[in-house]
C-alpha cells in the first residue's frame, strides 16, 4: 500500500467518523428555545397517567388511600416538600 493510502484508511476514515458523530450530537438543538430543565426543590407541574389494558378496570373504584403516613408528617418539615441534591450550592 502506497503511504497516502495508508494515512486515508488510518486517518482519514476515523477522523471522518468522529466528524460525523460530532456533527450529529453537538449541535443540540436552539437553547433559546429549550423548555427549562427541572430542579429539585423547584414545583413540578405535572398530570398523573395510569397505562391500563383496560381503562374500565378503574370504573367505580375509590382512590388508594394511604394507611401508614401520618397527616402530621407532612406539616412537621419546615422546609416544604423539596428534595435531593439542587443546582445552588
Amino acid at each position: 500500500m502506497q503511504p497516502l493510502e495508508v494515512a486515508l484508511i488510518f486517518v482519514g476514515v476515523p477522523l471522518a467518523v468522529v466528524g460525523i458523530l460530532a456533527a450529529v450530537t453537538l449541535p443540540g438543538g436552539d437553547r433559546r428555545h429549550r423548555e427549562k430543565r427541572y430542579r429539585p426543590g423547584r414545583p413540578f407541574e405535572f398530570t398523573p397517567v395510569w397505562f391500563l389494558s383496560s381503562p374500565g378496570q378503574l370504573a367505580g373504584r375509590l382512590a388508594i388511600t394511604s394507611t401508614t403516613a401520618d397527616d402530621d408528617a407532612a406539616s412537621a418539615n419546615p422546609h416544604g416538600p423539596t428534595g435531593g441534591a439542587s443546582d445552588r450550592w
